[in-house]
């Protein structure tokens, strides 16, 4: 059986009153606070300026909680009136603490929320670390009551923080414990082991009897809901051993209802039956709700295993009772499961069947509200990280801003230099225009001579041929023979405007491709085919060292000009009768194809040229073969545009060569 829920519910609220006065020996402790106010007004004649005095006034009037509710509320408010006087907004704030602990108490949990609400964003104001963590445990607590996890969760980690921020060992404490208590609501044992554990590991080097109690207790609770009754039990010794002296009787009968539950699983039911019995002993002197439910189960659970079944049943009707009137839906499940497993028992048919469906309806709803539970503290991590960052990050605007008035000179030095470096980099970067746009005019003059010259001559030596015709100078025979002489003219012009034109386009951004799979070796066929006669003026042969089978996805008509630059290029600087070499390589590592010549080569300051498109002067051929200089810069846009690339490689006197390759 688990026992969780209901179990953690009473040890929380335990824990919130035990902690506020941990001895009950109020008067005693309520004199020796007047004392201190007495020596602090002969020492200071402005004691009510002293935040002492309010922290005082404070502690004073919780020494009254539990006992004389009334008289805890009337401090409170007294501490609201002064703090608001004398501008204190840390008296402010204590005074609300107090009063919302008395409508906590009360039961008014709505107005307890409102008091410690408005009394932390009242600390919040001045960063009263002490006073917020305060503030945190008793809003863990009222949120934990009301079932409002994702607070609890929210204000458990936050009084954890500002409790580490301040060192204050005891909440340090208190807050991992608490947050333990909430994953073991949830059933997380594992969590909730981790938390407590880090909670005991604060008496390594601090001494506090009663938290430590308080944490023994939890611990024996956790460990022997997983199974680890031997830990368990003396964990629970252990709290005894520290609570016998406190005389804390709500702690003392939960360790008995621990050690009563230890030992029913371990199946030794007399020591288990004599601790429900001491536990019960004390129901008289605490609250008694739910953890006179918990013995009267152990009980029954007892008398069930003996077969002593009227005991059981006794014992199972009256926790039943008590579950129904507090209106605690796991006590209550968990009461109506043993009742049937009596019926079963007893062989009462009807009643078990009656107690069968009853449980199965309200286990339904007991599923939804653990579902429930487990993601409102999801929620409340993601919540959590999300404040904590919000807050470093404001922390960390807080220190930039402090350090802007200390700096302040540093950064005008900064500024100057950086103000320095600005006009530097502007007139470097205008420098650099200059020299692209002096670039970019000798580009168009060279354009502009190129089709002044190259390209517009064989149209002028047609147009003189035409008007000698008409005057009957020459005969139509004379002009045939001019016009086979134009045609290679007319087709170089035809290439050139080409190049020109795709150039161009490269340069202004404006290319297009329309990509295809291709056949290297069919467009170089093609190529050499249309080159036949111009290759054949110099008898210069082509050689094929490797011909693999290279297909790639590519501009036709630009992969066509890319050869056709190439191939034309290396025919113009190769010397009558020699060889120009193709290479086709196709594999898993690489896709090219490469163009080679014997001519004089190219030197390393022009290739430089060629790659950074700077127009060239080209040298003429060797047969005096002319050019315009951007054939290769034409072949290298083209090449990029289509996620290739070329490489130059040459060697003056031996040659060049011209690599394509493909992605």
């Amino acid at each position: 059986m688990l026992f969780g829920g209901i179990r953690i519910l009473s040890l929380c609220i335990g824990l919130f009153f035990c902690f506020c006065i941990t001895v009950n020996a109020q008067t005693a402790i309520r004199d020796s606070l007047q004392l201190e106010i007495q020596k602090l007004k002969k020492k200071n004649p402005n004691y009510k300026s002293d935040s002492t005095y309010f922290e005082l006034r404070y502690l004073i009037g919780k020494t009254y909680l539990y006992r004389n509710n009334d008289s805890l509320r009337i401090y409170g408010e007294k501490l609201i009136i002064d703090g608001k006087q004398y501008a204190d907004k840390n008296a402010i704030a204590l005074g609300k603490l107090n009063v919302g602990f008395y409508h906590f108490v009360k039961g008014h949990k709505k107005e307890a929320t409102r008091f410690i609400e408005d009394a932390i964003c009242n600390a919040e104001d001045i960063n009263a670390s002490s006073t917020l963590v305060k503030l945190y445990n008793l809003r863990l607590i009222v949120a934990f009551i009301t079932q409002d996890y994702t607070k609890a969760y929210l204000s458990a980690k936050d009084g954890l923080t500002m409790a580490q921020k301040i060192n204050d060992k005891a909440m340090i404490a208190t807050f991992n414990m608490n947050i333990g208590t909430i994953f073991s609501l949830l059933r997380a044992y594992d969590k909730a082991l981790y938390y407590n554990t880090k909670a005991l590991a604060v008496f390594d080097d601090y001494h506090n009897v009663f938290i430590k109690a308080e944490v023994l207790s939890n611990r024996a609770f956790i460990l022997y809901h997983n199974k680890a009754y031997h830990k368990a039990e003396k964990a629970a010794t252990d709290a005894l051993t520290l609570l016998n002296p406190l005389n804390e009787i709500a702690w003392i009968t939960f360790n008995y209802n621990n050690l009563g539950y230890i030992y029913l699983y371990k199946n030794d039911l007399e020591k288990a039956e004599k601790y429900f019995n001491k536990a019960n002993s004390y129901f008289n002197r605490v609250d008694s709700g739910d953890r006179k439910v918990e013995n009267y189960l152990g009980l029954a659970e007892i008398y069930l295993k003996r077969s002593e079944f009227n005991l059981a049943s006794a014992n199972a009707t009256k926790a039943l009772e008590l579950a129904t009137k507090s209106k605690n839906l796991l006590n209550k499940v968990q009461s109506i499961d043993l009742c049937y497993k009596i019926a079963l028992a007893t062989k009462n048919t009807e009643s078990a069947l009656a107690y069968l469906q009853e449980s199965k309806k309200l286990s339904d709803s007991l599923l939804n509200l653990e579902s429930h539970a487990n993601m409102l503290i999801l929620e409340a991590k993601e919540s959590y990280k999300a404040k904590r960052l919000k807050e470093e990050e404001k922390a960390n605007n807080k220190i930039a801003n402090n350090k802007i008035y200390r700096y302040i000179i540093i950064l005008l030095a900064v500024h100057l230099i950086l103000l320095s470096i600005f006009i530097y980099a502007t007139k470097r970067k205008q420098q650099e225009r200059n020299k692209k746009l002096d670039q970019e005019v000798a580009n168009k003059n060279k354009l502009l001579s190129i089709i002044g010259h190259d390209i517009t001559s064989p149209i002028f030596t047609l147009q003189q041929s035409l008007e000698l015709f008409k005057s009957n100078y020459i005969s139509s025979d004379d002009v045939l023979k001019v016009l086979e002489r134009m045609k290679s003219n007319i087709n170089y012009s035809s290439f050139t405007l080409k190049n020109i034109q795709l150039w161009a386009q490269a340069n202004m951004e404006n290319l297009k491709t329309t990509k295809v799979k291709i056949n290297v070796y069919d467009i170089c066929n093609q190529i050499l085919k249309e080159r036949q006669t111009v290759l054949k003026e110099k008898n210069i042969k082509i050689q094929w060292l490797q011909k693999d089978h290279l297909v790639v996805k590519i501009d036709k008509n630009h992969l066509t000009v890319i050869i056709d630059n190439i191939l034309s290029n290396a025919k113009k600087y190769s010397e009558p009768s020699s060889i120009i070499t193709i290479k086709l390589i196709s594999n898993t590592k690489e896709k090219y194809i490469e163009i080679c010549d014997s001519g004089p080569g190219i030197p390393q300051e022009k290739i430089n040229n060629i790659y950074k498109n700077i127009t060239l002067n080209p040298l003429p051929g060797t047969q005096r073969e002319k050019g315009t200089g951007i054939g290769l810069q034409t072949s290298i846009l083209l090449a990029k545009a289509n996620s290739s690339t070329i490489l130059l490689k040459s060697n003056l006197g031996q040659g060049t060569c011209v690599q394509v390759k493909f992605n």
